[in-house]
C-alpha cells in the first residue's frame, strides 16, 4: 500500500494521508501512536502525506507532494 501511495504522490495525484504502521510494533504502541497523531494534529495536515512509524515509534517514512 505505501508504494501505491508514493506513486500517486509522484504523479501529482491528491490523496488522503496515510499512516503506515510497522507490523512488528506491539499493537498497544501502534494504537497509542495513532491516537497521539490524531489528537495532536489536524486532518488537513496529513493531506498528501505518507508517514511510517518504526518499532521505536520514530518516523522513518515521510513524503509530501
Amino acid at each position: 500500500m505505501p508504494d501505491f501511495a508514493y506513486n500517486r504522490l509522484v504523479r501529482g495525484e491528491l490523496m488522503a494521508g496515510m499512516f503506515v504502521v510497522n507490523d512488528r510494533m506491539p499493537i498497544r504502541q501502534a494504537i497509542d501512536d495513532l491516537i497521539l497523531l490524531v489528537d495532536c494534529s489536524e486532518q488537513a495536515e496529513w493531506q498528501d502525506v505518507v508517514l511510517g512509524t518504526s518499532k521505536n515509534s520514530q518516523s522513518d517514512l515521510s513524503m509530501r507532494s
